[in-house]
């Protein structure tokens, strides 16, 4: 790290640096400004390498707040490295500025991707929030909270592959668990109910922003757009319902996501550990060296329990190496590995498959389900969902995966919008078990379901040819 107290910017302009130099570097051209810095792209003298460079003027940092967030924004950068965030190179100082010098985004920012194209593919919205949800996990488990999640803040990089990495972290804070009260942070629009009429709020916040920036994608504006400051916070207090066109033609789980992540009330909003769990998001399975490591893992399991007959868990760990690998045939471009791997997933399904029959785990009659069923007969809407999951156990048990997968679903929705409000007791821990059973269920089927389609083309994005690299 060159902490150089001496940058030597050669320009007296503040507003135009074209051709002038901060350190070693020379500045190209502005490309961001906001209130208390502008943003420059630039390259080393020495290797030509772009740059973007965060300037803040002293004079602007007179507040305290505003010191102490840049303090904690280099903090943080100095502490960060995952591909899905951007990185800080260096930071620099003179008598006038604090320059933050950071990794180039030549894609720009999410926000101008949204109004090139006006609404997104729920294919490529996926990627977008897989990615994300990555860069959320790692801030997550260093308990920083970003606080201004926005498109303008999520910034794109086209090579190799069209990637999104988180950027901006002026406003970012460290909370773990506990809640926090201060002054507005992040842009309004964005904002958490809780933050933006001044309560105590915690590292939800975040998520909240997630499904505002999800909405913008897929119906290209945000839910709550209003005039002015005083529109946006009546509709905030008046927990104005947000509304999902009809017809719109997005998922089920998709919807399903969003209407979580847009809970007015915190304590009813998905946490972080559901948001990267989520089907739609399941960052668990994104292809990775570790996940394809894994995946061969379970494979050597599942052929271990088939030579024992132990069809059941060989069944279930075959459905789990196939969650795994799938995602790496869509994302490998080399046609012959994507071949030799297709065909020997194949090879693995037709196995899965067979044992089906032999899996006489499932019966109408079982314990469990007697003791749910029993449980929650007083309580329509448990009754409903056991009802309906259990229906989806057997129509798995009959191979019907796609019938299975949507009745899991259903019976996962209601359990998971019923359960924050069931109290402590043997219930809820039956429920809880089962619907992780369930959860697990849902994913196999999923697995099976997306076999079957491997060998069909992909979707049609038109025109956006950097797309079809997105990983």
């Amino acid at each position: 790290m060159n902490n150089n107290t001496d940058a030597g910017v050669s320009s007296s302009s503040r507003t135009d640096k074209r051709n002038s130099s901060i350190g070693d570097y020379i500045i190209l051209e502005t490309i961001g400004q906001g209130s208390f810095a502008v943003v420059y792209k630039a390259c080393k003298e020495k290797d030509k390498k772009d740059v973007a460079i965060k300037c803040s003027e002293k004079s602007k940092l007179s507040q305290p707040e505003a010191i102490e967030n840049i303090i904690t924004e280099i903090r943080i950068l100095k502490m960060l490295r995952h591909p899905n965030i951007v990185e800080m190179i260096e930071f620099l100082w003179d008598d006038k500025c604090i320059y933050i010098v950071e990794e180039f985004c030549d894609g720009s920012d999410l926000s101008k991707f949204i109004q090139k194209r006006q609404k997104v593919p729920e294919r490529i919205v996926q990627k977008f929030l897989q990615q994300l949800a990555m860069g959320l996990n790692y801030l997550r488990s260093h308990n920083i909270s970003h606080l201004d999640l926005k498109p303008a803040n999520l910034l794109l990089v086209t090579k190799p592959r069209l990637t999104l990495k988180i950027g901006d972290f002026g406003f970012a804070k460290f909370l773990s668990d506990e809640t926090y009260q201060g002054a507005l942070r992040g842009s309004p629009l964005y904002m958490a109910p809780e933050m933006l009429l001044r309560r105590q709020f915690g590292a939800k916040v975040d998520l909240w922003s997630v499904g505002i920036i999800t909405y913008e994608c897929l119906f290209g504006k945000a839910p709550f757009a209003s005039c002015n400051f005083k529109e946006l916070r009546d509709k905030l207090i008046a927990e104005t319902t947000i509304e999902i066109p009809e017809d719109c033609g997005i998922s089920r789980q998709c919807q399903e996501l969003l209407k979580r992540t847009l809970k007015y009330n915190p304590q009813e909003r998905i946490d972080f550990e559901q948001f990267f769990s989520h089907p739609f998001i399941d960052i668990a399975h994104v292809p990775s060296p570790k996940t394809y490591s894994y995946a061969v893992e379970l494979l050597h399991q599942a052929v271990k329990h088939d030579s024992k007959k132990e069809f059941k868990e060989a069944f279930n760990l075959y459905c789990d190496a196939l969650a795994y690998l799938i995602p790496h045939v869509h994302a490998e471009k080399n046609v012959t590995r994507k071949q030799a791997l297709q065909t020997r997933l194949a090879q693995y399904m037709d196995r899965t498959e067979a044992l089906l029959p032999a899996t006489k785990w499932i019966q109408p009659s079982s314990t469990p389900y007697n003791v749910l069923r029993t449980l929650c007969s007083s309580t329509s809407g448990l009754y409903t969902a056991i009802e309906i999951g259990h229906s989806a156990d057997l129509y798995l048990a009959e191979g019907l995966y796609q019938r299975a997968h949507e009745k899991y679903v259903i019976a996962l929705e209601m359990l998971m919008n019923l359960l924050p409000k069931e109290p402590p007791g043997p219930r809820k821990d039956h429920l809880l078990k089962q619907t992780n059973e369930w959860l697990a269920q849902a994913s196999r089927c999923k697995a099976l379901i997306d076999m079957t389609e491997i060998d069909k083309p992909q979707v049609d994005i038109g025109d956006v040819k950097e797309l079809c690299v997105l990983q």
